[in-house]
Formats: structure tokens, C-alpha cells, sequence
């Protein structure tokens, strides 16, 4: 299975133009067995750092703009990259 990160500002449970365009994207790549993680900005406090809907796993970090200090992206991306390893 091939795996792909999303980087975007604004994901689900959040809508925009965007997010309408990049879904049916998404389900493309789900049916044909790809896994799909996506990391986004936690803009409510009230969402979890990670969930997964509609089969794809969500990361939400509290600063976007400040991703290199982030141990939840390294986590997510060491995760990714280890995964993509055992294809």
C-alpha cells in the first residue's frame, strides 16, 4: 500500500473551496489502495490532535507555520516514511 501526506491549512471538520476540490481526490486515491494522512492546522481546541475520518487519518498541530519545531510532524512524517519503507 502507498502512503501520502497531506499538508494543508484547513481540513475536515472545517469546509472551504479547497476541501470540496481535494475530497473527491481523496476517494480516488482510497480506491485505489492508497493511504491517506493529513496534516492540518488545530485552529478549535476543541478538535483532537488526531482523528481518523472517513478512512483518513488526521493530525491537527497548534502552529502550521512553525512545523519545524513540531514533534507531532516528525512523529507523523517518521511514521509515514517507515510505513512507505515496508511496501
Amino acid at each position: 500500500m502507498k502512503k501520502v501526506l497531506i499538508v494543508i491549512e484547513k481540513f475536515l471538520p472545517d469546509s472551504s473551496a479547497i476541501i470540496n476540490c481535494l475530497n473527491p481526490i481523496i476517494s480516488g486515491m482510497k480506491g485505489k489502495n492508497i493511504s491517506i494522512d493529513v496534516l492540518t492546522y488545530r485552529k478549535d481546541k476543541k478538535l483532537s490532535n488526531f482523528e481518523t475520518i472517513n478512512g483518513v487519518n488526521i493530525y491537527r498541530v497548534n502552529d502550521i507555520y512553525n512545523l519545524t519545531d513540531n514533534k507531532l510532524l516528525k512523529k507523523t512524517i517518521i511514521h509515514v516514511i517507515s510505513l512507505a519503507k515496508k511496501d
